[in-house]
């Protein structure tokens, strides 16, 4: 024997038999209001708790977003008497959490969903729960998938790569990341800087290793917590500067003049006039020699060479000294030992290497 009752009657029956407008005038207790006095929402998201009653042929769908944190079904049950009052619902979750062959919905049944009926689960919580059970069973399963949204790619990383929004940085560290390991991204947007943070804390060193190289990665250090646009653009950097060392000699007892020429035109070989307004500011120049050595760099590489402050005679011999930089910039193995001798001595400092 099954109970449903209204304000002003009971309806009985022998087998599960749900009226019509038991549902309607139980849902519309809850704190849900969908147009046109609908039993769906409108949305078509990527997730969404679904209750199906097969006696009424009637279905509630909730997506993601508009789910709220009551218990729908503890509303559906409330004014019904049965021995099991569950027999008549199928409740599952929708989702795109799944491989290239897997099911898009997730069935509710046992104890989860007698929690869920008793309202110890609320439909937020269902979704969230199972969610990230689904993407965890991503993580572990055999192969990669990708998803965008409401759009899953399964294990086509090719396809969901070409569908970011990036930087370079950002898009070659995925593409060399995804290449060499078996991993799994659900992301809500085409947004390449959402799909690395999604294994970012998680990968960071395996991700660095294929962006640059384990040496670089080491040097790194603990980089999970930090932003990984700048990690990114520091790595690189680091990867150009050993390129560019390796082609230059190494001088050892190195004045201050001849040091920060050095510092310079590294940086500016390496990272161009960001990275050597960079090192102008973190290795401020000491000297009178040194300080027209800056502006001498600033005037030939700077947009605005005035963001170097020097005094007038420091920017007439910065002014003297800038083919000279340039052809120091310019030169590799024994012909920058050659260009560094020839800026010291036109800087006039005295020093030698």
């Amino acid at each position: 024997l099954l109970l449903y009752s209204f304000d002003d009657e009971l309806v009985c029956s022998n087998y599960p038999n749900m009226p019509e407008d038991y549902i309607y005038d139980t849902f519309w207790e809850s704190p849900y209001e969908f147009p046109n006095d609908e039993l769906e929402c409108p949305h078509n998201k990527e997730a969404a708790l679904v209750i199906d009653i097969k006696s009424a042929k009637r279905r509630i769908r909730i997506c993601k977003n508009c789910a709220k944190d009551v218990s729908t079904m503890q509303y559906l049950i409330s004014r019904m008497i049965a021995e099991r009052p569950l027999d008549d619902f199928e409740v599952s979750i929708e989702h795109n959490y799944h491989s290239k062959d897997g099911s898009s919905a997730e069935r509710i049944e046992g104890d989860l969903l007698k929690s869920y009926a008793y309202g110890k689960l609320t439909d937020v919580q269902l979704i969230k729960q199972v969610l990230k059970e689904r993407l965890g069973a991503l993580k572990e399963g055999a192969e990669s998938t990708f998803v965008i949204g409401e759009r899953n790619f399964g294990s086509d990383s090719a396809a969901f790569i070409s569908s970011l929004k990036g930087t370079q940085d950002e898009i070659e560290a995925l593409t060399r990341y995804l290449a060499q390991y078996k991993d799994s991204i659900v992301i809500q947007t085409e947004r390449a800087s959402e799909a690395l943070t999604s294994v970012w804390e998680s990968s960071y060193r395996e991700i660095l290793e294929c962006f640059t190289s384990a040496e670089t990665a080491e040097k790194m250090g603990d980089v999970g917590k930090k932003n990984i646009q700048a990690v990114l653009a520091d790595a690189r950097r680091i990867e150009r500067s050993k390129d560019v060392v390796k082609t230059l000699p190494e001088f050892k007892h190195m004045g201050d003049v001849t040091k920060t020429a050095d510092t310079y035109a590294k940086a500016m070989k390496v990272g161009g006039a960001e990275l050597l307004m960079e090192e102008i500011s973190k290795v401020p120049p000491r000297n009178y020699h040194a300080r027209a050595l800056a502006k001498g760099f600033a005037l030939a590489y700077v947009e605005n060479p005035d963001t170097v402050k020097s005094t007038a005679e420091e920017a007439d011999l910065a002014q003297f000294l800038v083919p000279f930089i340039r052809d120091l910039v310019d030169s590799v193995g024994d012909e920058y030992r050659h260009k560094m001798s020839t800026l010291l001595t036109a800087t006039g400092c005295g020093e030698t290497v």
